[in-house]
């Protein structure tokens, strides 16, 4: 190594050169060797960082010798570049070892194409599960009736749960849920054989009770062909008639009418319906799904099945099924919370050492518990696993098919309100699923049968009635129309609008109560009305003479029988006939009109119409809130034909028509007419001082002036009290009876023309309540292939060791061999020894001084080199220092004995220094 220093410094020839001895002193971090040359000998010193460069040149690294290079530019660019590209390397080797550590997996898909796929187990489930005709059914209700407080406010679903309370909670559960026998109404396997009702099996969820089909896991169903044509085909009655609608935490649910389809493989449990397909009710929905056969490595999110777990499939309570380990947790944690069982649900052989849950425990623990343990998540700690079948399906909505339900009954006359009867709506109709057990459903004929039919109905009956009698929302809606009808009654005849004699008060009479002015024309001066003569039209002669008076009163006076006809006196007086016809017939049609406003004649003095059936309408309204009439038979008699038309046809006609007659015409109407034609032209004739002339002509037969004058006074009075008072009370009048009368209409149409004749509807089974109960599901296998989904570990050690061994090899040149070399040679020269780490520590914190002291170099140095060779020596290494040859003899104060003397050349060991102060000496 020192040979190779001088020899790049140009200090000696090139052949001049032997390296013959290398020695450490264990005091010092220097590295002592003996160079042999042709005329002297030299011993040099040399660091521990020089040592290392030398270890790994050594090991074959490029670029290495560099550093040693005597430009010191040249040494600091080599050791520039070689520091990047070392932690250019340890920065990939990094990032490849914490890839590595990130476990990559791929997944290899591989598709099969067999003849026959076995079908998987297929489970309905109703978004509803409880059901409003059982839990209102006489023997819950009846249950424990003696510890039932008869005062108190509960509601009748706070009742059921007090009388419930301590019954068993599974128990309570299955008779509660939708039986298979009332939600499947047809069934056809792919290859378009009937399905029975016995191949669907209950099975338990923590969201309730589901029925599924095909769930032997020995002989499944197989299918050999994909399609809607191949699929499972179901018919069913989602019952939306028995949702629980009241205001009840306990049995309300939040979910729209509809079902869910849980498509699992048959060695699974479905843990919760909530991640089946959606099917709303009205609608026909094809479900096609793909199966894949998952197999996964083991590792943290699965969990390798060894035989004893696969031997335990079948024991739903074993510690060792995986498959159930979820729902065990919901089961532990009922346990150690409401301190009850609840395993009997999922296994009727399990033994716990609780007492069993009852409905209390359910509605006030285990409920609450099963929505927490969901909602953390804490059951899916449980590991699946790591092969499994999985189902990915999707749904296609199209409309219902139409006409499900044949008419049973041909619509006939309209009954009449009294040949309505009841029906005993207690008496549950139950199935017998023995003798119905054989289901079908044809494609081509998708109607239902007229026995399920009958069983539909009547079960919709029930279900309708009691909906009326004890849901809330029914209940309360039809309570606040009653209570708003029966307002807008007493309103009417608070304000004496009635239909009856004693509740009426006429226009008439409330004019003559409310206006002075009225009262007094009406009645004071009555004399003075009848006193007064109509005009008569018929006699010509006698019109002739009162017009010739008015026209000319001094001629009349003269000559009154001068004209026979009105015809003579219009040729003989021309356009002031006319004036004075034209004039009088104002006055004759203002009289007349303001009369007929305070004429008693003119009014209706009474209700003619016979309006009693409006106390029989209200008299069955009361008897429906004492609970004496069932709803349906209380709306079929309001849709009876004696009551249909009665209110908006009868009694409108017989009420309301001569009140507004009374209001609007005889009054407001004449009025306004009045006012607007006859009014402008008479108060002309009253300014001209003829109108009274011509009054007391035409009504009073008389030319007194005093009559003029009364007369005047008398069609100013009335015509004062008509445009004021009259008019401002009879606008009153009109909007006071308008509003109540819109009022009771109202009232009476929201009750027995939309709200009875709604629910009624009901009754009808027509496509309403198809849409809304009705639902038809296709289930079938959109590929007739499997596709089996495998994992694999895709980058393994050895494939970091090839990343490794590329990055050392790209950016320092070096390769694993190399590593090891450098180990070898470090654990060789003691460099990685102990007492050489507790060294480098010593030698990193003087680093900054070492590296201002150059090595001293002795060299034995012939007369050949002239001046101009020293002077290059000294630009290179600064003034060398002085050599002290070393002379032969003393070759013998080596000794072999030195440990720290090791030979850096072929030949053998060289003899080492006796002792250090020997060695001292020497250097």
């Amino acid at each position: 190594q020192e040979v190779s220093l001088l020899l790049r410094s140009g200090g000696m020839p090139r052949t001049a050169a032997l390296i013959s001895n290398v020695v450490f002193e264990k005091d010092s971090d220097r590295r002592i060797s003996t160079v042999s040359t042709h005329f002297s000998e030299t011993e040099a010193t040399e660091t521990k960082t020089g040592e290392i460069i030398n270890i790994i040149h050594d090991a074959n690294m490029d670029g290495v010798r560099h550093l040693k290079d005597g430009n010191k530019f040249v040494r600091t660019a080599w050791a520039a570049v070689i520091i990047t590209f070392v932690i250019l390397a340890l920065l990939q080797i990094s990032l490849q070892i914490q890839f590595y550590y990130r476990n990559p997996i791929a997944t290899n898909v591989e598709v099969e194409y067999p003849n026959n796929i076995s079908f998987p187990a297929v489970a309905i489930c109703n978004n509803n599960q409880f059901r409003l005709t059982y839990i209102t059914g006489a023997w819950l209700m009846n249950r424990n009736m003696a510890k039932e407080d008869f005062n108190s406010t509960l509601n009748v679903f706070e009742r059921v749960l007090l009388n419930a309370w301590d019954m068993d909670a599974v128990s309570f559960l299955k008779k509660a849920a939708h039986t298979k026998s009332r939600m499947i109404m047809g069934c056809t396997w792919p290859n378009g054989s009937s399905c029975h009702l016995s191949d669907f099996k209950p099975v338990w969820t923590v969201t309730g009770l589901c029925w599924a089909i095909n769930t032997n896991q020995e002989n499944p169903f197989s299918v050999s062909g994909s399609g809607s044509g191949h699929g499972l085909r179901l018919l069913l009655n989602v019952e939306s008639y028995e949702r629980i609608e009241a205001c009840s935490e306990q049995f309300r649910t939040n979910r729209l009418p509809g079902l869910k389809i849980v498509i699992f493989n048959q060695t699974d449990v479905p843990e919760t319906s909530l991640s089946g397909v959606n099917v709303p009710a009205g609608h026909s929905m094809d479900i096609p799904f793909k199966m894949q056969h998952r197999q996964k490595l083991t590792s943290s999110s699965c969990i390798e099945e060894t035989d004893l777990e696969k031997g335990a499939v079948s024991n739903f309570s074993s510690p060792y099924n995986i498959r159930t380990c979820s729902i065990r947790k919901y089961l532990a944690e009922i346990e150690r919370v409401c301190e009850c069982s609840f395993i009997r649900l999922f296994d009727q052989r399990a033994i716990s050492g609780l007492p069993l849950c009852t409905v209390g425990d359910y509605f006030k623990c285990v409920g609450a518990v099963i929505d927490r343990v969901r909602e953390s998540g804490r059951a899916r700690k449980c590991l699946p696993p790591c092969e499994t079948v999985q189902f990915t399906a999707w749904q296609d909505m199209n409309r219902l098919p139409r006409n499900l339900m044949p008419p049973l009954i041909e619509e006939g006359e309209e009954e009449d309100e009294g040949d309505v009867e009841e029906e005993d709506i207690e008496n549950e109709f139950r199935t017998n699923e023995v003798n119905k057990d054989h289901i079908t459903c044809d494609s081509n004929n998708i109607w239902l049968t007229d026995k399920q039919v009958g069983r539909i109905k009547r079960e919709a009956h029930r279900a309708f009635e009691k909906q009326s009698r004890f849901q809330e929302d029914v209940r309360e809606r039809t309570k606040r129309m009653i209570e708003r009808l029966r307002r807008a009654v007493t309103k009417v005849k608070n304000q004496r609008w009635g239909w009856n004699s004693e509740d009426l008060l006429t226009p008439f009479e409330r004019l003559r109560n409310g206006s002075e002015c009225f009262a007094r024309l009406a009645s004071r001066e009555e004399s003075i009305f009848t006193q007064m003569n109509r005009p008569s039209r018929n006699n010509e002669e006698s019109t002739t003479r009162n017009i010739h008076y008015l026209v000319d009163s001094r001629s009349f006076e003269r000559q009154p029988d001068r004209f026979k006809t009105i015809g003579a006196l219009k040729e003989y007086y021309g356009q002031r006939v006319e004036d004075v016809l034209r004039e009088g017939n104002y006055i004759i049609s203002t009289m007349e009109k303001l009369w007929s406003i305070f004429d008693s004649s003119s009014y209706s003095s009474t209700i003619t119409a016979d309006l009693s059936r409006i106390d029989r309408i209200f008299e069955l309204m009361n008897q429906y809130e004492s609970g004496g009439l069932q709803r349906r038979v209380w709306a079929e008699k309001m849709e009876s034909r004696q009551m249909r038309h009665f209110f908006p046809e009868e009694f409108m006609d017989g009420w309301s028509v001569p009140i507004l007659r009374d209001l609007e015409k005889v009054l407001l109407k004449t009025i306004s007419e009045i006012e607007s034609v006859e009014w402008q032209a008479v108060n002309k004739s009253i300014e001209g001082e003829t109108a009274g002339k011509i009054g007391a002509m035409l009504f009073f037969s008389s030319t007194d002036k005093k009559k003029a004058m009364e007369f005047e006074k008398l069609l100013l009075d009335m015509y004062s009290c008509a445009s004021e008072e009259v008019k401002e009370e009879s606008k009153e009048m009109l909007l006071q009876f308008k509003r109540s009368m819109r009022e009771l209409q109202s009232a009476y149409n929201n009750l027995f023309k939309k709200e009875l004749p709604d629910y009624l509807d009901l009754y009808e089974f027509g496509d309403k309540f198809e849409r809304e109960n009705f639902a038809m599901v296709n289930i079938f296998m959109h590929e007739m292939h499997l596709e089996h989904w495998r994992q694999y570990e895709t980058y393994s050690f050895w494939s970091l060791a090839c990343d490794v061994g590329g990055a050392l090899g790209l950016f320092v040149g070096a390769s694993l061999l190399t590593i090891i070399e450098m180990i070898y040679l470090c654990i060789k020269h003691g460099i990685c020894s102990r007492k050489s780490a507790s060294d480098a520590i010593t030698w990193v914190r003087h680093a900054s001084k070492r590296r201002k002291t150059r090595r001293g170099v002795r060299e034995v140095d012939e007369s050949l080199y002239d001046e101009h060779a020293n002077e290059k020596k000294r630009s290179i290494w600064g003034t060398p220092p002085k050599i002290t040859p070393i002379p032969e003899e003393n070759d013998a104060l080596l000794s072999t004995d030195d440990p720290l003397t090791e030979s850096s050349s072929e030949s053998a060991v060289q003899p080492l220094f006796s002792s250090n102060q020997e060695r001292q000496t020497i250097l």
